[in-house]
């Protein structure tokens, strides 16, 4: 899964896996009766090479991101970025 790419060691991730089809058909759920809650983001601190605040959002947001990028691309829309 695109979303979990370098996440596989945050908790989320294989509770979300384990329980895929089933979280899948949730998100479907919400976001087609227009009730999809979007989570809080996580903000941390890197140095690499410099000092940079890094926000992420939840991986069932990640997840919704990646399947809204890639059907967007896929139809000709090129890259969008969501802000």
């Amino acid at each position: 899964m695109g979303a979990s790419a370098g996440r596989r060691h945050r908790p989320a991730v294989p509770e979300f896996e384990h329980h895929l089809e089933t979280r899948l058909w949730e998100i479907r759920r919400e976001v087609e009766a227009g009730g999809y809650h979007w989570g809080l983001y996580r903000r941390f601190l890197i140095q690499d090479p410099k000092r940079r605040e890094i926000r992420a959002a939840p991986f069932r947001d990640r997840v919704l991101l990646t399947r809204l990028r890639d059907t967007c691309h896929r139809s000709g829309g090129g890259i969008v970025q969501i802000e």
